[in-house]
């Protein structure tokens, strides 16, 4: 479980595809010296498995699934990624619950700015459309992120100079793909409100 706060980012230092699974080694900053085999660690948002361990780099196995629903596949060598680690209980959730469990790719359609934010329109499917809404929030590439508007399959959020500096947003374009992850209390909500108000309306 992660809250969303990214804590930086590192170098992805090689990636080796075998059929349809991958291999990834990253680079690991001293702000790691607590990862350990069988740790987890977000990374760009995708919950992964420290599965090798070194001084300087860390490798985890990326299975068919998550290349298929994720945006990790397009990484290659060189690339910077978001990451954090898992969360302590006694830690406080600066952001929201986050489970590391990517529900779709977006693609970013539009960057501007307004004062000093960066404004990102990102389009979706019509799969997650019903879990946002103004003011919830989603996480983008792991990052806890306030949505402002939502409109036909797309929605839009800000960014502050901190996020974008002290993350992979910013290098962030048009065509960019980022990992999305609705929070899970709208889910619950509107599973609820499927199986339950709108069966007995009918």
């Amino acid at each position: 479980m992660f809250n969303g706060i990214v804590e930086g980012t590192l170098k992805l230092l090689s990636k080796t595809l075998n059929n349809n699974s991958c291999v990834m080694e990253f680079e690991r900053l001293e702000t790691l010296n607590d990862l350990k085999i069988g740790g987890s660690i977000a990374i760009n948002g995708v919950c992964l498995t420290v599965t090798e361990l070194t001084n300087d780099k860390f490798i985890a196995d990326i299975m068919p699934e998550t290349l298929n629903v994720t945006a990790l596949g397009g990484l290659v060598p060189g690339n910077m990624v978001n990451y954090e680690r898992c969360m302590k209980l006694n830690s406080r959730i600066e952001g929201h619950l986050v489970k590391g469990h990517i529900d779709e790719v977006g693609l970013i359609e539009e960057i501007y700015h307004d004062g000093n934010a960066k404004i990102i329109k990102v389009s979706i499917s019509e799969n997650i459309q019903p879990y946002l809404i103004k003011k919830g929030s989603i996480a983008i590439d792991g990052m806890s992120i306030t949505i402002i508007s939502v409109g036909n399959k797309y929605f839009t959020v800000g960014l502050i100079p901190h996020t974008v500096n002290n993350t992979v947003a910013r290098f962030y374009q048009a065509g960019t793909k980022v990992n999305l992850e609705v929070d899970d209390m709208a889910k619950y909500m509107w599973n609820f409100m499927q199986n339950n108000l709108l069966s007995k309306a009918s």
